[in-house]
């Protein structure tokens, strides 16, 4: 047991040259067993990379959780401290965890995520003054949830958190999780910056707003429409039936006698009468 803990620690502490990457296939994860990417390099699924990410079961491929770690990077390297010392650096730490799925237990999944979230902010303790940032990604669940520490919570606010998991609710339940995390990560970055997220309720109403235009300008561009094609079907039938009587006309006309004969039959006799007309000359005209 002495061994294996001393090799441990040489895993965490050691540089990369004598660190075994593993990777996890633990189905679900308990707090206390989760570790930590800046120390437990070897376990955290980052190739014995020191990282703000700990992805123990690969839920992200190598270059996805790299350019998260990019992001966040950037805004550990804001200067856009809240802390009462602050180097010219310091900014807000934002770290990730993904797991499996979280171990079941009488609590609902949110308290369970809760108390999971809330430890390992505790025991990774990237902050200086309560100015860290913690996502939980459940893969199984497509659950996430985020924690801010007391002085990152000023600015990233809880109406913040539920706005922007808002916008990644459907990315997360079509099991998109990179890019959840990096919209997540990117929204948390501009919310920190400006120190608020009134930006994502302009952007909202401009988007009502232009799809509320778009939908009545495409009702008013569907009824022309509408109208245009009845008028052109009742101009069609208007013309067919002018057509249809001009064409009865003629048939009239080429199909009338040139002259009405005077030709009758006797029904008594059972023969033919005809009718001697004379012409002008007191000839004799046969009608018959």
């Amino acid at each position: 047991v002495i061994i294996t803990l001393s090799q441990t620690l040489n895993n965490s502490t050691n540089s990369k040259v004598n660190c075994v990457a593993e990777i996890s296939h633990k189905e679900f994860w308990e707090k206390e067993d989760f570790p930590n990417p800046q120390i437990n390099i070897d376990l955290c699924g980052r190739h014995c990379k020191t990282s703000w990410i700990c992805d123990p079961n690969a839920v992200l491929s190598s270059q996805q959780a790299d350019e998260l770690d990019s992001i966040v990077n950037t805004v550990a390297e804001s200067g856009k401290c809240s802390c009462q010392n602050c180097t010219s650096t310091d900014g807000y730490n934002i770290s990730i965890a993904l797991v499996s799925s979280l171990k079941p237990s009488i609590k609902s999944l949110k308290d369970s995520a809760v108390e999971f979230i809330h430890f390992i902010r505790d025991s990774w303790n990237f902050q200086k003054c309560d100015n860290d940032i913690v996502i939980l990604l459940s893969k199984d669940d497509r659950k996430v949830y985020t924690e801010a520490g007391a002085t990152a919570n000023k600015f990233l606010t809880d109406d913040c958190i539920d706005q922007v998991h808002d916008i990644i609710e459907s990315d997360l339940s079509d099991g998109k999780y990179y890019d959840v995390l990096k919209e997540m990560a990117t929204q948390y970055k501009i919310i920190l910056s400006e120190g608020n997220c009134e930006y994502i309720s302009e952007k909202r109403t401009m988007t009502i707003v232009a799809f509320t235009v778009g939908a009545v300008f495409g009702t008013i561009v569907l009824t022309f429409s509408v109208c245009a094609l009845i008028l052109n079907r009742k101009q069609g039938r208007y013309q067919k039936q002018s057509d249809d009587e001009e064409i009865d006309k003629k048939v009239v006309r080429t199909s009338r006698p040139l002259y009405h004969s005077n030709h009758s039959f006797d029904g008594v006799t059972g023969e033919d009468i005809c009718n001697i007309d004379k012409d002008n000359n007191e000839g004799i005209k046969d009608n018959c």
